[in-house]
């Protein structure tokens, strides 16, 4: 709760000088004091000098009294946030004619529309390159830096160009090399949105290494397995799904293994209990008995265990001895027991 407290102090401490540098003087003052309050020497220190201050219920209110009256002090124009994306309507005629206008509906358009063979074709690479460690976010975060807008060469209209910025040179590893146009080396998409909010036309600029760009209609934009070895693909599935696979039995073991520690063995030096007897009793003196250390692996549906322990034998000298057993994981029973 210590700990807590001084969190919560210090976070309210700069939240209240953040305010006062803001200009919200009452508001920062109060809150700069609610967190002083929290703070627990603050707090220890006050129940020394006034006995009102020792009673919890008191605390608790002040603190929620302080925190709502700082609040009634802030600024209207400080609480109230703007959404960074405005709804643009698109049946208003002449509205959507600034670029942030329309690169609001294209990040709409590239996040949430399934139809566009060549968005598509970008959503599925990046999935495909999350499997060699080349992940691609452009459609999933198209807000970032993807959009620009360019004035068109030929209509020398305004147009928006999605460049996902595709690192094509670490994803030749699974990219087809087409024998005529080469391997591909960028891609990128031309908007045309008009002032009503429709995109009216979209090209997609493939840049290969043989034939350099190629300029796409929607229509004929090339299938997804001309551009990807599908077989280098699915070979890298599967090496995934062995990996997941083979981490998730891990993880289950150490699960198991953890179990096991908890539930069988001593907390305070790991010995199995019931072996620690059954060795005592065979021993010439038990009360020599120490225990040096247990090693334990699970397996099926026990666990293998060896303990090292040190004793008197019958001459009196200090000997070592190791002994072997095997554990039942329900009940922590003995199963059998090697010397």
């Amino acid at each position: 709760m210590k700990v807590v407290k001084y969190v919560l102090g210090v976070l309210f401490i700069l939240g209240g000088i953040g305010s006062l540098a803001s200009g919200a003087f009452g508001a920062g003052l109060l809150t700069a004091i609610l967190g002083a309050l929290l703070l627990p020497p603050v707090s220890d220190s006050l129940k020394e000098k006034f006995k009102f201050w020792q009673n919890k219920a008191v605390r608790y209110v002040s603190y929620v009294v302080l925190f709502f009256i700082a609040g009634a002090f802030m600024p209207k124009d400080v609480t109230s946030t703007k959404t960074s994306e405005q709804k643009i309507e698109r049946n208003d005629v002449g509205n959507v004619t600034d670029f942030k206008s329309k690169k609001d509906i294209l990040i709409k358009y590239i996040k949430k529309d399934t139809t566009d063979k060549s968005v598509q074709n970008l959503r599925k690479m990046g999935e495909i390159g999350e499997l060699f460690n080349n992940g691609n976010y452009s459609t999933i975060h198209p807000h970032d830096g993807y959009i620009s807008e360019q004035v068109d060469s030929v209509t020398k209209k305004k147009i928006l160009v999605f460049n996902p910025r595709y690192d094509f040179e670490d994803a030749e590893i699974y990219l087809k090399k087409d024998s005529k146009n080469g391997i591909i080396k960028n891609y990128i998409i031309n908007f045309d949105i008009d002032s009503t909010g429709n995109i009216t036309s979209k090209k997609t600029i493939i840049t290969y290494s043989k034939t350099g760009e190629v300029e796409y209609d929607n229509d004929e934009i090339p299938a997804l397995s001309t551009l990807i070895d599908e077989e280098v693909v699915n070979s890298r599935k599967e090496i995934k799904a062995m990996e997941k696979q083979a981490l998730k039995q891990k993880e289950e073991h150490e699960k198991r293994m953890r179990k096991f520690e908890e539930k069988c063995l001593s907390s305070w030096n790991g010995s199995h209990r019931e072996l620690v007897k059954l060795v005592k009793q065979n021993m010439n003196n038990p009360k020599s008995f120490e225990h040096v250390e247990t090693r334990y692996g699970v397996t099926g549906d026990y666990a293998g265990i060896v303990m090292v322990y040190r004793g008197t034998n019958a001459f009196g000298a200090i000997v070592t001895n190791s002994i072997k057993a095997k554990v039942s994981l329900d009940d922590c029973s003995l199963i059998s027991v090697e010397e």
